[in-house]
C-alpha cells in the first residue's frame, strides 16, 4: 500500500482528501471513483469508495461495521 496520500490524524474521510493511492498493483483514483489494475478499470459507487478509503487509512486495524457506518454514512 502506498500511503503517500493517506495522511493520518484526520477524522474526515471525504473523497477529495485522498485523490490517488495504490494497493499492491491496484491504482485507486478517488476523485474519479475508479480502481484500475493493469489495463482494466472499474468504477466504484461513492459509498464503496468511502469504505475503501477508510479501510486503507486504517490499515492493520480492526474496524467494526458500526464504526464504518458512523464514518461513511
Amino acid at each position: 500500500l502506498n500511503y503517500n496520500n493517506l495522511q493520518s490524524g484526520s477524522a474526515d474521510y471525504t473523497l477529495d482528501l485522498f485523490p490517488k493511492f495504490t494497493i499492491n498493483e491496484h491504482c485507486i483514483d478517488v476523485s474519479k471513483g475508479e480502481v484500475s489494475y493493469q489495463d482494466k478499470m472499474t468504477k466504484l459507487e461513492p459509498k464503496v469508495m468511502s469504505v475503501l478509503v477508510l479501510l486503507a487509512k486504517r490499515h492493520g486495524q480492526v474496524i467494526s461495521a458500526e464504526d464504518i457506518f458512523k464514518v461513511v454514512w
